[in-house]
């Protein structure tokens, strides 16, 4: 027997043994010490396996994070005390730690990591920190537990995606984890709508939710996210990346899986309720069709456009469904819903008049009545995105964002237009770029940056920074395969 069969039998034997012993162990546990301790000590070998395939591969540990992400608000509504957010942290923490190790036996370009997103955070954060300190602040506290998502969530995504992330097929892994994910949120839409929703939800919906869930066009369905206009902005995300993304995919498998998570990203949207969800499509396609410089698909677009927007302003047919019943209302000036929020951001602007630099991070809407239960900003919703930075930040600070974020933007036109080479990788930088263009507008209508959009909004905006550094490696690519062919003729 040769030595290499030897070692291949023996490593076998020795699997097979460690494994039996490993089953002997966590029963004795469950037998001996009960269902805790026994959980805990079968969990550890794939905890152990976990680390060691996240320091030799980072992208997988983003994979994990982006995975909790989605799921955790289900457990936020289930354990509303619980320190969830915590789990993100140490994710996100083992990243950037699994990172480091590997940069000890592996070459890391640091390089990815500086770029044009990650200064804007930076410029941010140091305008952040100074809010810290703002005099119209009633809470310290809350401007500190602020900073979670206003600059150090939106640093650590944009670092670790972009070293994390080493080559173009990492790009079509998240993709595909993301599709999954999609898939499920829109399939548990589907179970809430036609066979009904939890106990836990249930109660959210005919409670806390009723006002906002529960409205004249019937019920809005919100899946695993915190609420529906989250669950249908994510989902009209979806149908713009995947839905562009499958028209130059060379991959037949991977075109017909976009196109099949984008109707399901359609439905979810739908299903949702949202109105200001139709907006990141609208928006997004519009965007795509001036990227691509096709003329006619440009006049098509927009005529395609025009011709909704009248179809929903000036007429009333198909007014019996609810979905478009739903839709008509974000034309109609004279909804319930649209002047209560034309009303909230009266009195808000009365109020910041004198305020440029606004009332302090974390203090702005319902959720700042944890911290200052009796504040005039806290009793006014701002059921913006863009008036909560304005409260919060001030006209400033909301500046400063959107300027941050139109670079953003701009850069990903850019380089679609003027630099990528290769088609496939500019089709889908373009849809990234458009999508995040249509959930950008889509911020001024709603907050919907909570779990799990935020952790998606900056790993787009990683992902586009990333692009050239996919270009050059497929270029290289395509070199190496033209050489070694015409080595072989």
């Amino acid at each position: 027997m040769r030595a290499d069969d030897r070692s291949k039998i023996e490593g076998t034997i020795l699997t097979f043994l460690l494994l039996i012993l490993g089953l002997a162990v966590v029963t004795y546990a469950f037998v001996k010490y009960g269902y805790l301790v026994g959980s805990v000590i079968a969990v550890l070998p794939l905890l152990a396996a976990f680390i060691v395939i996240g320091i030799k591969r980072p992208v997988w540990v983003f994979i994990f994070l982006l995975v909790v992400n989605y799921f955790i608000p289900v457990f936020m509504r289930r354990l509303p005390d619980a320190p969830l957010s915590l789990v993100l942290d140490s994710i996100m923490l083992f990243n950037v730690v699994a990172v480091l190790i590997m940069s000890y036996h592996k070459k890391v370009e640091w390089k990815r990591a500086i770029n044009g997103f990650t200064i804007t955070i930076m410029i941010w954060m140091l305008y952040c920190m100074m809010e810290l300190f703002n005099p119209q602040s009633v809470s310290f506290i809350a401007g500190l537990s602020a900073t979670r998502t206003y600059f150090i969530y939106p640093l650590v995504i944009a670092i670790i995606v972009a070293l994390s992330c080493e080559n173009y097929k990492d790009l079509f892994l998240i993709f595909n984890v993301w599709a999954v994910l999609t898939i499920i949120s829109a399939i548990k839409a589907m179970i809430q709508k036609y066979i009904g929703f939890t106990p836990v939800e249930a109660e959210w919906v005919y409670t806390v939710g009723k006002t906002t869930h529960i409205i004249w066009s019937g019920i809005r369905y919100f899946s695993i996210f915190t609420d529906a206009a989250s669950f249908g902005s994510a989902m009209s995300l979806a149908l713009v990346v995947f839905s562009i993304s499958a028209i130059y995919v060379k991959s037949k498998f991977q075109k017909i899986f976009f196109i099949i998570t984008a109707f399901f990203a359609l439905y979810g949207m739908l299903i949702s309720g949202t109105r200001s969800s139709l907006v990141i499509p609208l928006v997004g396609y519009t965007a795509f069709t001036v990227l691509t410089k096709n003329a006619k698909l440009a006049v098509v677009t927009v005529l395609g456009v025009l011709f909704l927007i009248v179809f929903l302003k000036f007429s009333n047919i198909g007014q019996g469904n609810s979905v478009i019943r739903r839709a008509r209302s974000v034309f109609d000036t004279n909804d319930p819903s649209y002047l209560a929020r034309r009303s909230n951001q009266k009195l808000i602007g009365a109020y910041m008049a004198d305020k440029p630099f606004g009332v302090g991070m974390g203090l702005g809407g319902g959720k700042a009545k944890v911290y200052a239960p009796y504040a005039y900003a806290s009793q006014i919703p701002t059921d913006s995105w863009f008036v909560m930075m304005w409260v919060e930040v001030g006209i400033i600070g909301l500046i400063l964002r959107l300027l941050f974020y139109l670079y953003v933007v701009g850069y990903g036109a850019s380089i679609v237009l003027f630099k990528l080479q290769n088609k496939e990788l500019r089709c889908i930088t373009a849809s990234l770029t458009v999508g995040l263009l249509g959930l950008f507008v889509n911020l001024y209508a709603n907050e919907v940056l909570q779990f799990p959009n935020i952790t998606t909004f900056y790993m787009i905006q990683a992902l586009i920074f990333l692009a050239p550094f996919f270009d050059k490696e497929i270029t290289e690519l395509q070199k190496s395969v033209a050489q070694s062919e015409s080595l072989t003729k």
